[in-house]
């Protein structure tokens, strides 16, 4: 079940000089099914600040906080719709963290699929 699907603006939280940081922001889906919470984070084609990938760790950590979820119990993945600059096509990666420090693995839309229970290409909002 789709809980949260909106405009997450984690440069107004984490950058409080840098105008151009300022302006980092991403959708963000939250999916409850029974006891997983998976996070999907998209890239935005009118982000001006750091991307999600370069900021992986912050948007987890200050998601966390707002949404009140916990890392360990939940399966964080980022994003990027066609067209994207990374990898020039739609693609899906799962984070972890280590010591604070994020790696990623792809992963597909059917696995994804399986977790939430609907397409998580199909758009929403």
């Amino acid at each position: 079940m789709l809980i949260v699907d909106e405009i997450f603006n984690w440069g107004q939280l984490a950058y409080k000089n840098a105008a151009q940081l300022k302006k980092s922001k991403c959708r963000i889906r939250i999916y409850k099914k029974l006891t997983i919470i998976v996070v999907i984070v998209t890239e935005l084609p009118d982000n001006e600040g750091r991307s999600i990938t370069n900021d992986a760790e912050k948007i987890i950590e200050l998601a966390c906080q707002m949404y009140e979820i916990s890392y360990p119990e939940t399966i964080w993945l980022e994003h990027y719709a066609e067209p994207c600059q990374i990898r020039g096509q739609e693609h899906f990666d799962r984070v972890f963290l280590y010591q604070n420090r994020a790696s990623w693995q792809p992963i597909s839309a059917e696995e994804i699929k399986k977790l939430i229970g609907v397409d998580p290409r199909v758009a929403t909002s």
